[in-house]
C-alpha cells in the first residue's frame, strides 16, 4: 500500500506541475497532450492520440509520441542510480548479512511446513471466487468473454462520455476479484501477441498525419515537458517517501516507474541485484528487496492511474 501512495504522489505531483509550468508556455492543449503519457504508457497514449483526433489538434499527435518514446530514457537512468545507492547503503550497513542470518535461524522446515498449508488454503478460496470453473476457461471462451467486456466497455464510453480505457480497466479488475477472468486471461486466451499487434497497429495510424518537420519542431518542448514531468514525480515522491517514513532513495523510483513500468522495473532490479551483491545470497536477498515494490508501484502508475488521468485530461480541452 505505501508502494501505491508514493506512486500516485508522484504522478499526481508530477502531472500538476506540467499543467502549471507548461500551459503558459505551450498551451493548454500542448500540456495535457504530454502530461496524459508521461504518467503512464501505451495505452494512456492512445486515449489522448484519439481524443486529439476528434478535436482536430492532430498537430500536437507528435507530443504524446514523443514523449511515450523518450520518457523511458529520463526515468530509467534515475531509478537505476538510486536504487543502486539504496542497495549499496543496506550492503555497507550489513542489512543483507543480518536479514540472511535470521532467515536461517528463523525459518526452516517446520516454518515451510506451515506455509504450505496457507498457500493451499489461499489457492483454495481463489477457486471458490470463481464465477466460472475452470473447465470452461478455454481460448475461445476467454476471447467471447474479452470481446463482451470490450464491447460493453466501448458502450459505456459512448453512453456516460467517461473513456472506455477505465471501464475496460474495471471491467477487468471487478472481473478478475469475482472469478470471471482468471489470471493473465489474454495469455489464456491465446491472443496476446494480437492484441500487441493490434496496439502497434492502432499507434502506427494515429502516426499518419505526423511529419518529420513536426518532430523536429516538437522534440525540444518534449524535452521541456519531460524535464517538468520527472522533476515533478520526484518531488512528489520524495515527500511522499517522507511523509511515510521510507528511504527516499527508495521510495522516489517507485514513483519513476510512470516512465517506465514493465518491464524496465524488473529488468533494473535485476541489474542491480548482479552488480551490487557478492554472491547468490545477497544477490536473491537484493532482487526480493526491491522488485516487489517497484512492480507494485508500476502497474498502479502504467497500467491504472495514467489511464485514469489521462482520460480526465483529455476531456477538458
Amino acid at each position: 500500500m505505501v508502494s501505491i501512495l508514493i506512486a500516485l504522489a508522484g504522478i499526481v505531483l508530477g502531472t500538476g506541475l506540467i499543467l502549471l509550468v507548461i500551459t503558459p508556455i505551450l498551451g493548454y492543449a500542448s500540456a495535457v497532450a504530454g502530461a496524459g503519457p508521461v504518467a503512464g504508457g501505451i495505452i494512456a497514449y492512445i486515449i489522448t492520440a484519439e481524443r486529439l483526433t476528434e478535436l482536430g489538434f492532430e498537430q500536437l499527435i507528435v507530443i504524446p509520441a514523443l514523449v511515450l518514446g523518450l520518457q523511458s530514457l529520463f526515468g530509467l537512468p534515475i531509478a537505476n542510480i538510486m536504487l543502486r545507492k539504496y542497495a549499496m547503503k543496506l550492503h555497507d550497513r550489513g542489512h543483507f548479512d543480518e536479514a540472511g542470518s535470521k532467515t536461517s535461524t528463523t525459518t526452516g522446515s517446520g516454518a515451510l511446513t506451515t506455509i504450505a498449508p496457507e498457500a493451499g488454503a489461499t489457492k483454495t478460496s481463489r477457486r471458490g471466487l470463481q464465477l466460472i470453473p475452470e473447465r470452461f476457461q478455454e481460448p475461445p471462451i476467454l476471447l467471447l468473454m474479452l470481446f463482451v467486456s470490450a464491447s460493453l466497455a466501448s458502450w459505456l464510453d459512448s453512453l456516460t462520455g467517461l473513456n472506455y480505457g477505465v471501464w475496460a480497466l474495471l471491467f477487468g479488475l471487478l472481473g478478475h476479484l469475482v472469478g470471471i477472468f482468471p489470471a493473465r486471461a489474454m495469455e489464456k486466451a491465446n491472443s496476446f501477441g494480437l492484441g500487441i499487434a493490434s496496439v502497434i497497429v492502432v499507434i502506427m495510424a494515429s502516426l499518419s498525419t505526423v511529419t518529420f518537420e513536426s518532430v523536429v519542431q516538437s522534440f525540444w518542448p518534449v524535452v521541456l515537458i519531460l524535464a517538468v514531468g520527472v522533476t515533478g514525480i520526484s518531488i512528489g515522491g520524495l515527500a511522499a517517501s517522507k511523509l511515510l517514513q521510507w528511504d527516499p532513495l527508495k521510495g522516489m523510483p517507485l514513483a519513476l516507474t510512470a516512465l517506465f513500468g514493465f518491464p524496465g522495473d524488473y529488468l533494473v532490479c535485476q541489474e542491480i541485484s548482479r552488480s551490487v551483491g557478492r554472491n547468490d545470497r545477497e544477490k536473491a536477498m537484493i532482487f526480493d528487496e526491491l522488485v516487489t515494490p517497484m512492480l507494485v508501484a508500476g502497474f498502479a502508475t502504467v497500467t491504472t492511474a495514467s489511464i485514469v488521468i489521462a482520460s480526465i485530461l483529455i476531456q477538458t480541452i
